[in-house]
């Protein structure tokens, strides 16, 4: 499977989601699968099954401009360079969701989203963007009951799974400060 990825944002740049999403990255061409990333910010040049590409900061616009930029960027890119794709799958908000929905129906596949964190507070213009935009989506994965709980308030018929965020667990080992993406905080 040829996987289209939308993240606006990879390691080194802090966060769960960006260790999220590159975890997953790794662990999808682990199993076999073609993976291209395509992010804002961070630095994810690609190894064994996948590749990272830059489509341009976006600067500091505030969240859901930069997010609507970042799509716009990731639309111009995927035209300017030819691959078809099984599975388009973002992670952000609404402005990705749209993305990933218009590019899923250019490849003709299944568009997908992860929302990571909190929606914020329900204001009725983003209420209505959101069910517009999760409501065109082939599948919805949520970080937490509670956001599922909200979507379906909103009224979004969109499948949901609620998926919590985690990173690969194996044998504890140094990591060598020329192998790490960035710190990794471990709560249990």
């Amino acid at each position: 499977m040829t996987i289209l990825r939308l993240a606006k944002r990879v390691p080194p740049c802090l966060g769960g989601q960006e260790r999220h999403v590159l975890e997953l990255t790794l662990e999808q061409a682990a199993l076999g699968h073609r993976v291209v990333l395509l992010y804002a910010d961070g630095q994810a040049t690609g190894g064994d099954g996948w590749e990272g590409h830059s489509v341009g900061r976006t600067g500091r616009l505030g969240s859901s401009l930069e997010s609507l930029r970042f799509a716009l960027a990731a639309q111009r890119y995927v035209r300017r360079h030819p691959t078809r794709f099984d599975l388009v799958h973002a992670h952000g908000d609404y402005a990705e969701a749209f993305a990933a929905v218009r590019l899923g129906r250019y490849h003709g596949c299944p568009a997908v989203l992860t929302c990571h964190g909190s929606f914020g507070r329900d204001q009725p213009w983003r209420v209505a963007l959101r069910r517009a935009a999760f409501g065109r989506l082939g599948h919805l994965f949520l970080v937490s009951p509670e956001q599922a709980e909200r979507v379906r308030r909103m009224g979004v018929a969109t499948p949901v799974t609620v998926q919590h965020s985690g990173t690969r667990v194996g044998p504890l080992r140094a990591i060598p400060r020329s192998e790490a993406a960035a710190p990794l905080v471990v709560a249990v």
